[in-house]
């Protein structure tokens, strides 16, 4: 019984790492593609 449970909250761990390391990823890439836009606005 605690030996599922405690594999439960790993793998739900892992998942929410997986998750938060994709949004800093995401976040990332969104703020070099405003970067981007911004520039060229702003060479036009």
């Amino acid at each position: 019984m605690f030996g599922i449970l405690n594999v439960s909250v790993g793998i739900n761990r892992v998942i929410t790492d997986c998750d938060f390391h994709r949004a800093k990823v995401f976040d990332a890439q969104w703020k070099m593609t405003m970067d981007r836009i911004m520039g060229t606005d702003a060479e036009n």
